[in-house]
């Protein structure tokens, strides 16, 4: 497990200079009267935010907590509908030197390994949306996205937790007492936020649900992997297994140039809720996939070190918009999912694109409050989409053995074969819609069905803000 080399960090918060009060300035509408933002939380949707709107001209700043900006973990997926976006941002790139392409996803039987299902993904993906599939390792996603939001002017103060927002103001106090003023708040403080809280007092915890599943996090040496025949071709063909069985599954992808391989293990546990990235028990990991597959239970059996959390979401908000209209939600903040559609990222990066094109047509800060309401209606309904079709592959993923596992396994099979037989890739890049697909896909494997995979995968967050902000007359 990579859990101490897989933490990067790029700005100290000795290095920053105390401040009381701050008025956020910025070259926004015009020049006697720029637009002013903060973003609260500098993770990948809050750092991907500040950048969109940075491009258009808005003075940005960036408050964090954390004493070092960085990020902890591992692998990360990035589907096409985040590349669009980080080609949108001029990032794609910056990306080359530390992504690895993957060919496609297979699902596996639990039991024997075998092959259930197959999602292609490069270069299918890009002939048929015009963006690639990658994995990367999350502390080089944040790298990039923090020297791209340094290189466009976004003021990135560290070390500052902010304690409460005042919404009609709107300004953000910090723990040390200092005030920054701006004419918009964007709350992307994640799953758990303060700020959330805050605002809709009503909702008390029941916002915040753990689901009946928690996850392992561990890497494997991809060295060590290479030295042994019977796991070398986890490496060599640069795709993402998951092998799926009752109650558990288990996605697994090589990172950093296949020097790692990452694995992210679902099981039925009693993590505590809120604890994020507690050390794992390696003898209860292993028992928790006793009797899988032969060769995946050889890589488990090369795990050295393990974390363990719980996996939680956020129901459905009734709004994501203060009553004000000058803070609004982002990301895991506004809609935290299950990530079993990894989504989660994906998600913040749309919201973030979307609210920059939604601030670019402001003629005035009077037109804030609406702007964000407008954002909040091109958004939410996409969202909560995606949350329940991540909760809706879960189910389908943790089958117990018995006639509904039997019969999604021959509709799998089915699929394959219809794969197989080489049906030519047509492009599919659906128009800008608010349409949502319906809750009965035909193909159990989501990311391959008919309908669900242009909706989820070919969707253009830019494209589709600008379609409904312009008929609202901005």
């Amino acid at each position: 497990m990579a859990s101490s080399s897989s933490a990067c960090s790029y700005i100290n918060a000795d290095t920053q200079t105390p401040r009381r009060r701050h008025t956020v300035s910025g070259t926004g509408m015009t020049a006697s009267s720029p637009l002013k933002v903060i973003v609260v939380g500098a993770g990948l949707g809050g750092l991907a935010c500040a950048i969109a709107i940075a491009r258009k001209g808005i003075h940005v700043v960036l408050l964090e907590q954390a004493h070092i900006l960085g990020e902890v973990g591992a692998g990360i997926q990035i589907p096409p509908n985040s590349t669009s976006i980080l080609r949108n941002l001029g990032l794609f790139d910056k990306f080359q030197d530390v992504i690895v392409w993957p060919q496609s996803v297979f699902v596996r039987r639990y039991s024997d390994g075998q092959v259930l299902g197959t999602t292609p993904l490069n270069p299918y993906l890009t002939q048929r949306y015009g963006s690639p599939y990658w994995f990367i390792h999350r502390a080089d996603y944040h790298r990039i996205l923090h020297d791209a939001a340094v290189e466009n002017g976004v003021d990135i103060h560290i070390n500052s937790r902010v304690v409460s927002v005042d919404e009609t103001a709107p300004s953000a106090t910090l723990a040390t007492g200092e005030v920054f003023e701006a004419d918009l708040v964007i709350t992307a403080d994640g799953i758990r936020s303060r700020i959330r809280d805050q605002l809709f007092p009503e909702l008390n915890d029941d916002v915040y649900v753990a689901s009946n599943v928690s996850a392992y996090r561990a890497c494997v040496s991809g060295e060590r992997m290479q030295s042994d025949p019977e796991l070398r071709d986890l490496l060599d063909d640069p795709g993402a297994t998951s092998w799926i069985g009752p109650g558990r599954h288990i996605m697994a992808y090589p990172i950093r140039d296949k020097s790692i391989y990452n694995l992210v293990m679902l099981y039925p546990g009693d993590t505590a809720p809120g604890i994020w990235n507690s050390r794992g028990d390696i003898a209860e990991m292993r028992a928790e996939y006793k009797g899988w597959d032969p060769k995946l239970t050889k890589v488990i059996s090369m795990i050295e070190d393990c974390l363990t959390w719980k996996i939680c979401y956020v129901r459905e908000l009734p709004t994501w918009v203060s009553a004000s209209g000058k803070v609004v939600l982002l990301g895991d903040a506004a809609h935290a999912t299950v990530p079993f559609l990894a989504q989660g990222a994906a998600m913040a990066l749309e919201d973030g694109v979307t609210l920059a094109e939604c601030l670019d047509r402001a003629h005035s800060k009077a037109d804030i409050p609406k702007l964000m309401h407008l954002y909040e209606k091109i958004r939410k309904a996409r969202c909560t989409r995606v949350q329940l079709g991540s909760m809706q592959n879960g189910d389908v993923w943790h089958l117990a053995d018995g006639p509904e596992q039997q019969n999604r396994d021959s509709l799998m099979a089915a699929e394959e074969a219809k794969r197989v037989e080489g049906a030519k890739v047509e492009r599919k890049i659906p128009e800008p819609s608010m349409e949502i697909p319906s809750y009965n896909l035909k193909n159990p494997l989501f990311w391959s069905d008919d309908e669900f995979q242009p909706w989820l995968f070919g969707h253009d967050a830019v494209k589709t803000a600008d379609l409904y902000l312009t008929q609202a007359g901005y």
